[in-house]
């Protein structure tokens, strides 16, 4: 299936909504279909080399300006332009870029429209309508229960389109063990991710006072966010700073344990609330490399790991945390037992190919 896929996610970029763009294009590509992405002008590296895939999409990008609303707008009517010539020899738009779908306009090709938050204002709720409301608008792909729900519930357009839920995913490591190896490993913690006030590192740092005994260990974060929380942790929190996601398979195979400590968030506006609506990344890895893992008790977290693939613990009880750390610790036996079952629920469900085949499913019956 030749497939038009329209974002505006600079490329290569470590922007999470890049890599989520390029890794989900070179899924379809390995699946044998001919993917040409539009994005907008990142870096200049190959993305190949950055982002570590093997099967690239076609690209073409141009740049985005800084002027948020207008800037978005004439880039979506760029992306169509250069789109449209490519339709005659095109089975699927697929869509991350509204602005772009919409310029587009009604074409003779299915259109999928793929969402990660919901529509914040007045504006792009009216510009959602008019996409769902046209004749080639097939499908729309949210990233969790509750942002299908929502779609659903405020949305009249969509009642007779299909809405599907694909969580994001994650890459399918090489090579991994998880069985067995708990019980030789030193007890200690260990957290991949950002920094983000929202990303819990306050809670780790909480956690680790209560543990002194126990070595915390971080990998991720910008120079600015280290400093900060480096400047209020014990002695027994080391920072490994960024690393490539090449490295990050050895971290996740040096420490028994791991955190995904998502906080709830402040966010005035709950239509701008990711931990409402998204779907935690992180998670994906540590299933995916078969960690033990500890995470928050939020709904969009539930929805992933269901019971027996992770321990879930109240987000604002650090006492909580550390006596669910405790117990794993003292019980490698339980610790693999988790690794096993989050392994094997990552490969059913969540890997980047089994998106790929469920978002594209019966777009093209007869082929």
């Amino acid at each position: 299936m030749r497939i038009l896929y329209l974002s505006l996610s600079p490329i290569p970029s470590r922007a999470a909504n890049s890599v989520q763009v390029v890794k989900n294009c070179a899924a379809m590509v390995q699946q044998g279909h001919q993917v040409t992405l539009f994005g907008a002008t990142g870096g200049s590296e190959p993305i190949t080399d950055y982002y570590g895939v093997e099967t690239p999409p076609e690209l073409f990008r141009h740049p985005l300006g800084r002027v948020p609303l207008v800037s978005r707008s004439l880039f979506g009517r760029r992306t169509a332009n250069q789109a449209r010539t490519l339709l005659d020899q095109t089975d699927l738009i697929y869509g991350r870029d509204i602005y772009a779908l919409l310029a587009l306009g009604n074409t003779s090709q299915p259109q999928i429209y793929e969402a990660h938050m919901p529509p914040a204002n007045a504006t792009k709720r009216h510009l959602h309508r008019r996409l769902f409301s046209r004749k080639s608008f097939f499908r729309l792909i949210t990233v969790s229960r509750a942002l299908a729900d929502y779609y659903r519930e405020n949305f009249p357009e969509l009642a007779h389109k299909e809405i599907l839920v694909a969580p994001n995913g994650a890459d399918l490591p090489h090579s991994i063990e998880v069985t067995g190896e708990s019980s030789i490993r030193k007890p200690a913690v260990g957290y991949a991710g950002q920094l983000h006030a929202h990303k819990g590192p306050g809670l780790i740092l909480s956690v680790a006072r209560r543990m002194p005994g126990i070595p915390f260990h971080i990998v991720g974060g910008s120079p600015e966010d280290i400093q900060k929380w480096s400047a209020q942790a014990p002695k027994n929190v080391v920072f490994h700073g960024q690393v490539s996601q090449q490295e990050l398979g050895k971290y996740y195979r040096t420490w028994p344990i791991f955190l995904a400590p998502y906080q709830e968030s402040a966010c005035k506006n709950p239509l701008r609330d990711d931990t409402i609506w998204g779907s935690p990344l992180k998670v994906f890895e540590y299933m995916a490399h078969g960690c033990c893992f500890i995470a928050s008790d939020l709904p969009i977290i539930r929805e992933i790991v269901g019971s027996g693939s992770a321990r879930l613990c109240n987000p604002s009880r650090p006492e909580e945390w550390e006596q669910t750390l405790r117990t794993l610790l003292e019980d490698p036996r339980q610790q693999d037992e988790l690794s096993r079952t989050a392994r094997k629920l990552f490969l059913e469900r969540f890997t980047r190919e089994a998106r790929v085949r469920h978002i594209l499913s019966g777009v093209l019956p007869d082929r």
